[in-house]
């Protein structure tokens, strides 16, 4: 029978809390279109289609990317573990568990029976509510990633590993908020998918193209003026790769990002506003690179 000491505060507080996260909801937006975006420029397919013997090794890599490293990176990324391990400190609920043998009262083995009955009672009671699903999803997303990778050869299987680290980077720098940073967005959702399109291709692979895409994301991301350093930086990389006219549409497709920062959105709101704008940017550079 659980042992019912839970503090009110804590209870209060978790309870208010769990409905922000267990209402979170995979959703198509147009930010996880950014990554289908970077690997379709990264590998060129957007100027020239892949020949019919190529077709599986694609497919595999895009299933590599919408089936192991999206789930992977939303399900680790956006959701709020510090909200949801908030109350796990000062649970005081118990719930029996074995015990370890020969464990005297007061010792270090009898707290770490505590601890755990403390553990066993909050997962029962809300922890299983709030994170058993992107626990789940993260699980079985880094496996097929795994396998996928390994079908793919030695450069793709580094590349997962990147990824995993990136998006553990990015929930620790964010401590856990569900909301990654800009810079952290722009590795995982830009650079890495475009590196990823690029070994696809039979030339060596080139780093300067997804950096390129990267500092796009990660500056125009930004809800300040910073954010006209992308835009300029990718497009002095168009511009040196000798596509001017490219360069133009790029800058002119960055101007409704920067005129939301010049009025003072919410950052929120500014994060979603920007997304179609660096989906359009990022089809355009792979078009042309």
């Amino acid at each position: 029978m659980d042992q019912h000491l839970e503090h009110p505060s804590v209870a209060k507080a978790t309870d208010a809390a769990l409905p922000v996260i267990t209402k979170q909801e995979a959703m198509l937006d147009t930010w996880s279109l950014l990554p289908v975006a970077a690997l379709a420029g990264g590998a060129g397919i957007l100027h020239a289609l892949p020949d019919a013997a190529q077709i599986p090794v694609w497919a595999t890599t895009l299933a590599l990317l919408l089936g192991g490293w999206g789930p992977l990176w939303q399900a680790l990324t956006a959701t709020p573990w510090t909200l949801a391990l908030q109350g796990w400190q000062y649970w005081e609920t118990r719930r029996p568990a074995p015990h370890l043998p020969y464990v005297q009262p007061g010792t270090p083995g009898a707290r770490l029976n505590a601890a755990w009955a403390r553990a066993r009672a909050w997962w029962s009671a809300q922890g299983a509510e709030a994170l058993a699903a992107p626990l789940r999803t993260a699980a079985q997303a880094l496996a097929a990633a795994l396998l996928l990778s390994i079908a793919l050869g030695r450069a793709v299987i580094l590349l997962t590993f990147l990824q995993l680290a990136c998006a553990q980077l990015a929930t620790l720098w964010s401590e856990g908020s569900g909301k990654p940073g800009a810079g952290w967005q722009g590795v995982g959702l830009a650079g890495l998918p475009w590196l990823l399109g690029a070994t696809l291709q039979p030339d060596p692979i080139s780093f300067l193209p997804a950096l390129a895409v990267t500092l796009l994301v990660a500056f125009y991301a930004q809800p300040h003026l910073f954010a006209a350093i992308g835009p300029l930086l990718a497009g002095a990389y168009l511009l040196w790769q000798g596509q001017s006219f490219a360069t133009g549409m790029l800058l002119l497709l960055a101007f409704p990002g920067l005129l939301a920062v010049a009025r003072g959105v919410p950052r929120d709101e500014h994060h979603r506003l920007v997304a179609p704008w660096l989906l359009a940017m990022i089809l355009i550079m792979g078009w042309v690179l």
